[in-house]
């Protein structure tokens, strides 16, 4: 049987009115830090997924997938620390934190997961391993308060709406999104986000090109860390320079993994925030100009 030769064309959609007009909504409503890699990562799946809204498949699970754990670890550690926020950690805190957890996760896996079975097997095991990675995170805090580190919970899972002029006679565009956490170490703000997936390495926050940022799916952590950061600029109580950076949950014995910038610091200032917020504006201008087409990459 003869076999035909299909050659994989790149797709591209041109942009219509009805694009034009849900574009217009996003940005109204607020771009995420998500959305936007999305679109760096390849603007077709941008197309798809924000302007046709196609969701993923929701399928019935049997075994728990990994991305409930990360929702399980985020949900659980929120109301563990919510309570605590603009107070200073102690011994005390974590000893009653870690009392708590496991109780909290179960719940949560009950909520997310109704039908299956979290007794045995797989799940058992996932399980189990959500409730060791919450205890190994509250007893690495408890390390660093014992070493004499003063921590003040600033924010927990602080959600964010901040609007951005840019240029075109684009006006009052948003960015919105959640902050896993903000807090103080020895008097220096930090801005963190968990990662329950892959292990992240401190090379995967090193800038090497700037511009990259924009461009290259490998910078999608710091594009997400500089958005965070970005968003709490106006707020007086963030006064710059901050630290920003991973929590990864299957690398926890290094601690919290920074940005670091191409003047090796791990400080962002005004100056490197005003350079991020260019490139953003290129990004989002990009996004919404009628004559770009979303490319296949």
């Amino acid at each position: 049987a003869k076999t035909p030769i299909i050659k994989k064309q790149q797709i591209q959609i041109d942009k219509n009115s009805s694009i034009l007009k849900k574009l217009d909504e996003i940005g109204k409503k607020g771009f995420t830090a998500s959305m936007l890699i999305n679109y760096i990562r390849n603007p077709l799946s941008f197309y798809y997924q924000t302007i046709l809204e196609i969701p993923d498949e929701n399928q019935m699970e049997e075994t728990i997938a990994y991305n409930t754990i990360g929702s399980v670890i985020h949900n659980s550690l929120e109301e563990l620390y919510k309570p605590l926020e603009n107070k200073k950690l102690n011994e005390k805190h974590i000893k009653q934190m870690q009392k708590e957890k496991d109780k909290i996760v179960d719940k949560y896996f009950q909520e997310k997961f109704i039908l299956g079975n979290l007794t045995k097997g797989k799940n058992l095991i996932i399980v189990e391993t959500a409730k060791r990675y919450i205890k190994n995170f509250l007893n690495k805090e408890l390390k660093d308060i014992n070493a004499g580190n003063v921590i003040k919970i600033l924010g927990i899972e602080k959600k964010f709406e901040h609007t951005i002029n840019l240029p075109f006679e684009l006006k009052n565009i948003k960015i919105r999104g959640k902050i896993d956490r903000i807090d103080c170490v020895n008097g220096i703000t930090r801005i963190i986000d968990y990662k329950t997936g892959g292990q992240i390495k401190q090379s995967d926050l090193n800038i090497k090109e700037y511009n990259k940022i924009f461009e290259d799916k490998k910078y999608t952590n710091i594009f997400q860390l500089l958005f965070y950061t970005l968003a709490i600029e106006k707020e007086k109580k963030y006064n710059l320079p901050v630290e920003n950076g991973i929590i990864s949950f299957r690398n926890l014995s290094n601690g919290l993994l920074k940005t670091k910038f191409q003047d090796k610091s791990s400080l962002v200032t005004t100056e490197k925030l005003e350079n991020y917020k260019k490139g953003l504006e290129r990004l989002i201008v990009e996004i919404l100009n009628k004559n770009t087409s979303f490319k296949e990459k």
